[in-house]
């Protein structure tokens, strides 16, 4: 009993946020919140006040009245359909809802004077209130009746999301020493989030929860900020709270300090540290009840049925990010100059300032001059130049006016008043711009997830029980092994291991005992045990790349400077695949380096968390606009497939990479800008084939430069050179820039080598 009362107490609180939700100047959120919770049961008066409450606190008392007249109609229904001996629907409660608000909105409109918005906005609302109507039907079903046992199905899972992201966009903005109520729940629930379900929720409940403070006034570059946030925390999760709550404050700091300053804010730091204190102190029992989603899915949502529902909701996630960015770009079009009926108005205005309160408006003639066309051209003429002059108003105005110094000064001043105006609707509309970028990168790498969901190919059991006795014959203890195949083929084997008897046993064995039984090199997954400890440890293996990498760095400053400009990484992704990356910076020095290291760092994270390198170098790009400053940065990149063979040049403004191979070399480059020049940055993308004995050859612009444009020489000379060792033959390359440029360093200059070879 006391749990049923709990959970109509929560029902109750969501109907009071909820009706705190404003879309199109309306509440259709807290009216279908309603209508699907008639049918549900529960706390049904209460729930009504909860939500005409939550009204109240966020709209005028006619709307107010208007809601709870609808919901009157409801029951009113309902006890008809009793009489009848039948049983209202939900849907019917939705419709009654719907036509109920229909009918009151067209009284208003025959009634009272309204604006053509007016009518859409209430068609739009009619819509929501039935779709939302069955969204949150199944999460309140949830909220009062389901069980732990049961699990979630994925529409009570979806409800549930929902309702939580909206209830968060009702929480009261209360601002208390510097701190928001909205964004310390918001910072709460984010690492929560990240912490329990990794890096993809961790990125999905950055970006809602960016949307949610953008919709409450804040940078559009939130979104972006936020989504970086739950990316790094979800990357820590498998070390525990305490480096998870580290990995967020840092990374919280680094975005603060590289992309937005917001998160710099005094009060923004006392709501991170008293979250993260919270999520520190509150104990890790209370934090298992959260996997209810991830046991559900292990057990009831495991195989091709999963796979298919994810690629189904993160597409439907992506498809609304790309509808929230065509509405705002829709929204965020900059005015260049005021429009006809802006300037008659403001001549009207300037008619009531001033010629009704001269001494001679009875006799005055000139104020029939003011309505002409001839009177709006000059002031659209005006708007351009900056100013009204006497010469420019009509013949008959000047030869009437008394007070033309009077009216110019008063015209001028509106003129000026409508120009600020229309210069801060412009800022706002670049900044809707700027959001809408972000959504749309944000959707497409939602649909980048989707699509790359691998389709998994689970292993017989006898295999799997063959895998348990050739453990067992070196004393691992494994259960719970479970072997698969992605896409590509290649295996991955999970299990928890453990040693008996004490014996000391590395993962380097049981590998071997794998390669033994599956035919494949294996090895343990990074970030592994190194040895099999005593106590049962979930370990995985993942199956050798058939081909591995040597690389080699030559790097060099410009003559003056201490640092380079120039940014490089070499490193191992996740899926097997070898990033070689360089970006290099407007200039040279300190601020150089700069641009290119948050271009580089981004790039990073982004490959690691594995969103395609084409849509975060646009995210990249978006982000980066507002900090360029008028500065730009390249960005090129290599990704070598170890297990397919197959490599991948991605390009904003880079120079031209050579594969050399044999004796024959082949160049690749692109015409493609740098980051930072323009919001829509195309990168140029190539993909070819790499073989055993390939080598890449990576530099930047200061090499190439050293050789006059001669890539002719240059091509020749990588083609005849027979070093073999990667990093001799990075050196020999900037050796010879440095001979071509006089022995001097004009630039900076920076080369990657790494040699292909098959194991």
């Amino acid at each position: 009993m006391k749990q049923i009362e709990k959970r109509m107490l929560l029902q109750i609180l969501l109907g009071f946020l909820l009706g705190r939700v404003v879309f199109f100047e309306r509440c259709p959120v807290g009216a279908a919140f309603f209508a699907a919770g008639y049918t549900i049961g529960g706390s049904v008066f209460p729930m009504a006040v909860a939500v005409c409450l939550g009204m109240f606190s966020a709209f005028r008392i006619e709307l107010v009245i208007r809601y709870a007249t609808a919901m009157l109609s409801v029951a009113v229904a309902a006890d008809l359909f009793m009489q009848q001996k039948k049983k209202i629907k939900m849907g019917h409660c939705a419709i009654i809802m719907s036509l109920t608000l229909a009918v009151l909105a067209v009284a208003q409109y025959m009634l009272l004077p309204f604006q053509w918005k007016d009518i859409f906005y209430t068609c739009m609302e009619l819509v929501l209130i039935l779709a939302f109507s069955r969204l949150l039907y199944e999460g309140q079903r949830f909220l009062l009746y389901g069980t732990r046992e049961k699990g979630l199905e994925h529409e009570e899972m979806v409800s549930l999301l929902l309702m939580g992201g909206m209830a968060l966009y009702g929480v009261p903005n209360v601002v208390i020493a510097d701190m928001s109520l909205l964004e310390m729940v918001i910072y709460f629930v984010l690492p929560v989030v990240a912490y329990q379900y990794g890096t993809g929720m961790g990125a999905v409940a950055g970006a809602l929860g960016g949307v949610l403070l953008v919709l409450s006034g804040q940078d559009g570059s939130m979104v972006g900020s936020l989504c970086l946030l739950g990316i790094c925390t979800g990357m820590l999760r498998r070390n525990g709270k305490v480096w998870a709550l580290s990995g967020y404050l840092l990374s919280a700091a680094c975005v603060g300090a590289l992309l937005n300053e917001q998160l710099l804010a005094v009060g923004t730091w006392k709501e991170l540290l008293i979250d993260s204190v919270l999520l520190f102190v509150i104990p890790e029992k209370y934090f298992r009840k959260l996997h209810v989603l991830e046991r559900t899915m292990d057990s009831k949502w495991s195989g091709e049925y999963v796979q298919k529902m994810l690629r189904f909701r993160l597409k439907d996630f992506s498809d609304s990010f790309d509808q929230l960015s065509r509405a705002l770009n829709r929204q965020s079009q900059e005015k260049t100059g005021l429009g006809r009926r802006e300037l008659r108005n403001m001549m009207q205005d300037m008619s009531c300032q001033v010629c009704m309160h001269c001494e001679n408006r009875d006799k005055c003639m000139g104020q029939s001059a003011l309505t002409k066309p001839e009177t709006l051209n000059v002031l659209a003429r005006a708007q351009e130049d900056g100013t009204l002059v006497l010469e420019q108003m009509p013949m008959e105005f000047t030869s009437e006016c008394i007070h033309p110094d009077w009216f110019l000064m008063e015209t001028n001043h509106s003129l000026k008043m409508a120009q600020a105006v229309m210069s801060c609707e412009n800022k706002l509309a670049q900044n809707r711009q700027l959001l809408a970028g972000q959504m749309e990168q944000v959707g497409k790498l939602m649909e980048e997830l989707a699509q790359d969901i691998d389709e998994v190919e689970e292993a017989s059991r006898e295999l799997e029980q063959v895998i348990v006795k050739e453990l067992w014959k070196v004393r691992v203890k494994a259960e719970d092994v479970a072997v698969y195949r992605d896409k590509t083929g290649r295996y991955q084997v999970h299990m928890n291991a453990s040693t008996v008897r004490g014996r000391l046993v590395t993962s380097r064995e049981v590998a071997e005992v794998l390669q033994d039984v599956l035919g494949k090199y294996f090895r343990g997954a990074k970030g592994g045990h190194l040895v099999v400890p005593r106590t049962g440890t979930d370990m995985v293996f993942v199956e050798e790349a058939a081909l591995y990498a040597v690389t080699g760095v030559a790097r060099a400053a410009k003559d003056g400077e201490e640092v380079s400009g120039d940014v490089f990484s070499c490193q191992m992704l996740p899926g097997g695949e070898l990033l070689m990356a360089l970006s290099d910076g407007m200039g040279s020095g300190e601020d150089a380096y700069a641009q290119s290291q948050m271009v580089m760092e981004l790039l990073e994270q982004m490959a690691e968390a594995g969103f395609s390198q084409i849509s975060a170098l646009k995210l990249i790009n978006s982000l980066y606009m507002p900090e360029a400053e008028g500065g730009y940065a390249t960005a090129d990149m290599v990704i070598v497939d170890m297990y397919q063979g197959e490599c991948q040049f991605v390009k904003n403004g880079a120079a031209a990479t050579w594969i050399r191979r044999g004796e024959e070399m082949f160049r690749i480059e692109g015409q493609a800008l740098p980051v930072g020049v323009v919001k829509e940055a195309e990168p140029y993308l190539e993909k070819t084939k790499i073989y055993s004995g390939d080598y890449v050859i990576m530099m930047t612009d200061g090499v190439v430069d050293a050789f006059d444009g001669r890539e002719e020489e240059l091509e020749q000379l990588l083609g005849s050179v027979e070093i073999i060792n990667p990093q001799e033959l990075a050196s020999f390359i900037l050796d010879e820039a440095v001979a071509g440029y006089g022995g001097e360093n004009r630039d900076d200059m920076s080369v990657i080598v790494a040699g292909i070879w098959r194991k």
